[in-house]
């Protein structure tokens, strides 16, 4: 008999995830740097948010020229061209077929296909032999305008380990003849549980399902197998058939890290299937960043990781305070001036970013978290999973920016009442802001136990440590905290534990030295010219690298 076939070449496929927050407006989501997947990649989105309640869909443009894609909301005609800011899984993947570094299960194809205008089928092929059992599918049409009147999505169906087919639809009452071929970029991945590495050498556990055909205009709560901490995953969903023929999107509210609510945003719709993603992993890194009025990218922090500040130095001499902003690429610190002249002196900030949740640093217990913070003074408590088992507790706490909004007046928080259970803050502005006019927003906080030793970056760097807390002592005037072992060139960080003092005012680093760090209360003078300040609680960390 004639020589079986040779199996059929897989190749390794190389993906990045994270999340993008957009609205009716565009958010511009980089493409990866080229010596990571290279030009010819694709981009898919999962299923939105449902923060606002007129239906939509989610648009991707690529830009002509330019290494990123714009991500919108598109509400269907008639739009009243203003959205609340929705969430989405965003997927970079090299175009192929064969399996995820890491794993030898996590099959995955991904690649581009012209989908077919005019309300007409699209099937895709898999390559032989990546899949062997079950399969959900992402397609993403690629728009070269985002003010389509009409916008379009990929109707996927059919799925199988041998392909899928989809058609392009738009809102219903839409006349198929009108829809234009699109190109959709798309990606499939095995059905299963996966421990794979990112093009970053980032670890991921991927949970990848299919709800069964329950999915309609009713919400329905499905199931995580495995139970993950709440903001440190990322969930991806998209309709896996059209057993109900009219046009239909699924959207998601309400995560847990154990359920999330799905639902198909056109009513009445009939029970569909849909995929069912949860990317988790833990993030943990930190280092200084430097800023002027003009902000400064601290790249490669996933939107689910926390990322609080610690002090800013003080070479500047108008007050203000730094201001940390999400963006699809990182997070950018810049310093806002409570009375802004369009510039500010180089200051410098200790920052430190991971993934929701109880951790350690350096061994220590740690704890990470986000907070819709109340507005107007009022006072937001916020409770440990378990409290820390001794000794006093670090928190560092900063409000969450997103991209495109303002940053003025500036915002930051002032903690006080920290114990090992929890602790309480609320919001301050400036002198010259009501403080029945701050309005809530998320806030992001870290908790360290008191403790010294040795904690390495995600680069793998060591460095040595010490963690403590200050006597009631930090005043508007200069106070000398000393270290107890000398840190040469070491990085600092500080924060007000207490709010004795109710005027508005940060902690400011005067300088550092290798055995003491000189910090100060720093009030604001919009209103009045009085700095004064009662004594103060401040955290201590100090860092410096291991030779």
């Amino acid at each position: 008999p004639p020589p079986p076939p040779p199996p059929p070449t897989r190749s390794t496929c190389q993906f990045v995830v994270d999340t993008v927050g957009f609205d009716h407006t565009q958010t511009d989501v980089p493409d990866p740097d080229v010596a990571l997947l290279g030009t010819d990649h694709v981009f898919v989105l999962g299923a939105p948010t449902m923060n606002g309640a007129d239906p939509g869909i989610p648009v991707a443009v690529r830009r002509e020229g330019a290494a990123s894609r714009q991500v919108s909301f598109v509400e269907f005609p008639p739009p009243d061209h203003g959205h609340a800011r929705e969430t989405a899984m965003s997927l970079h993947a090299t175009r192929c077929a064969g399996t995820i570094k890491g794993s030898a299960g996590a099959a995955m194809q991904a690649g581009q296909v012209q989908g077919a205008g005019a309300g007409a089928l699209t099937t895709v092929t898999f390559k032989p032999g990546v899949f062997s059992s079950g399969v959900v599918v992402f397609a993403t049409p690629q728009a070269t305008s985002a003010g389509s009147s009409a916008p379009v999505f990929a109707q996927v169906r059919a799925v199988s380990k041998t392909g899928f087919s989809f058609r392009l639809r738009s809102r219903d009452g839409t006349p198929s003849e009108s829809i234009a071929p699109h190109a959709v970029d798309y990606v499939a991945l095995a059905v299963g549980d996966h421990e794979v590495t990112d093009a970053n050498g980032r670890e991921w556990s991927v949970e990848v399902a299919k709800t069964a055909a329950v999915i309609s205009h009713v919400q329905r709560q499905i199931n995580f197998r495995n139970p993950v901490p709440l903001g440190s995953f990322i969930f991806a969903s998209q309709l896996q058939t059209a057993r109900d023929d009219t046009p239909g999107q699924v959207r998601y509210l309400n995560p847990t890290g154990r359920t999330v609510g799905l639902i198909v945003q056109e009513a009445p719709h009939g029970p569909e299937a849909a995929a069912r993603v949860v990317f988790s992993s833990s993030f943990f890194d930190f280092g200084t960043v430097s800023y002027t009025q003009s902000p400064t990218l601290v790249p490669n922090i996933p939107n689910s990781a926390v990322f609080v500040l610690g002090g800013a130095t003080t070479n500047g001499r108008d007050q203000g305070t730094p201001l940390a902003t999400r963006t699809s690429s990182g997070r950018q610190v810049h310093f806002e001036e409570y009375r802004n002249d369009g510039g500010h002196a180089r200051e410098t900030s200790f920052w430190l970013a991971a993934s929701v949740g109880v951790g350690t640093f350096g061994g220590a217990p740690m704890e990470a978290g986000r907070v819709n913070a109340a507005g107007g003074l009022a006072t937001t408590e916020v409770t440990f999973t378990s409290p820390f088992p001794q000794g006093n507790v670090l928190v560092f706490a900063t409000p969450v920016f997103e991209q495109g909004t303002a940053t003025n007046p500036p915002v930051f928080a002032r903690i006080r009442s920290v114990t090992r259970s929890g602790f309480k803050f609320f919001l301050q502005s400036s002198e010259d802001v009501a403080g029945s006019s701050i309005a809530g927003r998320a806030v992001e906080w870290m908790a360290i136990a008191e403790s010294d030793g040795t904690v390495a970056n995600a680069a793998g760097d060591a460095f040595a440590y010490r963690a403590t807390i200050t006597a009631r002592s930090v005043r508007e005037t200069d106070k000398s905290i000393f270290f107890r072992n000398a840190m040469p060139s070491g990085m600092f960080a500080t924060q007000m534990q207490s709010a004795f003092g109710n005027d508005p005012s940060t902690i400011r680093i005067r300088s550092l030295a290798d055995n003491k760090a000189v910090v100060f209360i720093e009030e604001d003078t919009r209103k009045d010219n009085e700095l004064k300040h009662t004594a103060e609680v401040a955290s201590r960390l100090v860092l410096s690298k291991v030779a």
